[in-house]
């Protein structure tokens, strides 16, 4: 049986991962989905594929520190790149710009660098502020039919907590609560957790634990019913361990 092609969606955003045009906050949720997505991880792996067979055509160049700043702000004023149309357009030019066209590409790259090496007078260039990585923390739960419940990523640095369910966790109606789990054995309730991809904000009091918990639960609530912070009511479904990205 063939694999189902993934939507046009999904294959622009794979190039654009690959390419690593994307703000940092749809780069970290585009990764999440590469770990929990085989079918999105291949579109990604398929772009990364491409785009090193047009690296392997363009003769290295070793320009200035000041050379690339100083391009963006000649070509686009400092507002940054603009933006495509749309979708379809976008598609159609990030699969001419992978599969044709190389030696043309080449030649305009170098010529570029070239062009923007000549001595000239350039606005000021300050350099941006060196920004420390942080790890981001990345959990996905199964249950226990080896389903794929959600996949979630907390950033430490920002406080959020990425959260991507896979699908209709409960056929009556029940609504799933996520919960840390700490080293000591402890858990913590973080709230409901909605039916679709979206990004939840952790409080101040809740951000120490979400960096050194050991793992994930989820339990399973009745609805309107929010149970103690230290304890689950309903039925504990599922579990995982965090890893470190």
């Amino acid at each position: 049986m063939s694999a189902t092609p993934l939507p046009e969606d999904d294959i622009i955003l794979a190039g654009e991962l690959a390419l690593r045009v994307l703000s940092p906050d749809d780069e970290r949720a585009a990764r999440v989905r590469e770990a929990a997505e085989p079918a999105f991880a291949r579109e990604v792996e398929r772009w990364n594929e491409d785009l090193a067979r047009l690296a392997d055509e363009i003769p290295g160049v070793a320009p200035s520190a000041a050379v690339w700043p100083a391009v963006t702000m000649r070509l686009f004023g400092g507002r940054g790149a603009p933006t495509a149309a749309n979708d379809n357009g976008k598609l159609a030019f990030w699969r001419a710009w992978a599969v044709g066209a190389t030696g043309l590409l080449a030649a305009s790259v170098v010529g570029l660098v070239v062009l923007a090496s000549q001595p000239q007078p350039l606005p000021p260039v300050t350099a941006p502020p060196v920004v420390e990585p942080s790890i981001t923390r990345v959990a996905t739960l199964q249950l226990e039919s080896g389903e794929t419940m959600l996949t979630l990523a907390y950033d430490p640095a920002t406080g959020r907590l990425y959260v991507a369910p896979a699908g209709e966790a409960d056929a009556e109606g029940r609504v799933p609560h996520l919960w840390l789990m700490a080293p000591d054995g402890g858990v913590r309730l973080v709230g409901a957790v909605g039916g679709e991809a979206h990004t939840m904000e952790l409080d101040a009091a809740l951000r120490p634990m979400a960096g050194q918990a050991t793992a994930i639960a989820i339990s399973m609530e009745a609805p309107g019913v929010t149970p103690p912070a230290d304890a689950p009511l309903g039925p504990v479904v599922g579990s995982a361990e965090f890893s470190e990205l």
